[in-house]
């Protein structure tokens, strides 16, 4: 909009040449600004994303930005009881959290994979499974969780865009590594966390880095 109304102001003979010179100025800094404020990454062949979200194959022209890890927003969640439960209780475990609905089909798909990690790591104290729907529906969820009684923490959103907002969902399922210091990264794929969850210094490293751009032709 911005660009919109720069345009039709130096386009139009009635505004004077000064006005113009002084918005075109304002309007390169703008440019220039936006510009270097977001990684510059270009493409190349056979690219692509691996498990731990690291990009394969591009080349990186610029990144300016200083990488400042997330920590666990201090939202109220529910459980099957309608007890109150944060992800800040937990400080001072490992925790792996997964954001699902009953009507997501790819969610309930990577059910067995996430039940096969869970049982992996069933007899590690230190190591905390929460499972967080955005189910609207909350008798669907409960009708869910008393027929397959899955493993680990079961809460349910009771704001669906706060939660959205707070952890940057855009598409489910959709999982988390949380350190015990309460920073976390998203992660793509269920089989990558295992590593991470047995090695703690891997993990941290991980967590507490921005995303690699890595050159890989294979």
């Amino acid at each position: 909009m911005f660009f919109a109304i720069l345009g039709l102001m130096l386009s139009r003979k009635k505004i004077n040449s000064q006005l113009k010179f002084y918005s075109s100025l304002i309007g390169i800094f703008i440019f220039i600004y936006f510009l270097f404020s977001q990684p510059l990454i270009i493409k190349q062949k056979e690219f692509g994303i691996d498990t731990s979200g690291n990009l394969i194959n591009a080349k990186e022209i610029w990144d300016f930005r200083n990488y400042t890890p997330k920590t666990i927003p201090d939202e109220l969640f529910k459980t099957i009881d309608s007890k109150k439960k944060k992800l800040t209780d937990f400080k001072g475990k490992t925790i792996y959290v997964s954001f699902w609905a009953t009507w997501c089909g790819p969610c309930l798909a990577e059910k067995t994979k996430l039940d096969s990690l869970k049982k992996k790591f069933n007899d590690d104290s230190n190591i905390i499974f929460i499972d967080i729907s955005i189910d609207t529906d909350k008798d669907s969820w409960k009708l869910y969780l008393n027929n397959k009684r899955p493993k680990g923490v079961q809460l349910i959103s009771e704001n669906i865009n706060r939660t959205s907002r707070n952890f940057s969902i855009t598409s489910i399922p959709k999982h988390i590594i949380v350190n015990n210091n309460l920073y976390y990264k998203s992660l793509r794929f269920i089989p990558a966390a295992e590593k991470y969850l047995k090695n703690g210094n891997l993990m941290e490293k991980w967590i507490m880095s921005k995303q690699l751009v890595i050159e890989r032709k294979e």
